[in-house]
């Protein structure tokens, strides 16, 4: 279970990777809050005030 998540947090990394080059900054952001989701983080807009 944990390399699937792995696995696919790489994949989002990647991804991430690739629309940077290109500047497309709302598909980074989207794919970071998937990676953070399935890591069961939250992402800076979503975490809860200290």
């Amino acid at each position: 279970m944990a390399d699937d998540v792995v696995r696919k947090v790489v994949g989002y990394l990647r991804q991430i990777e690739k629309l940077a080059e290109k500047g497309d900054l709302d598909g980074v952001l989207l794919e970071a809050r998937l990676a953070l989701r399935l890591c069961n983080a939250p992402s800076s807009g979503e975490a809860a005030p200290e």
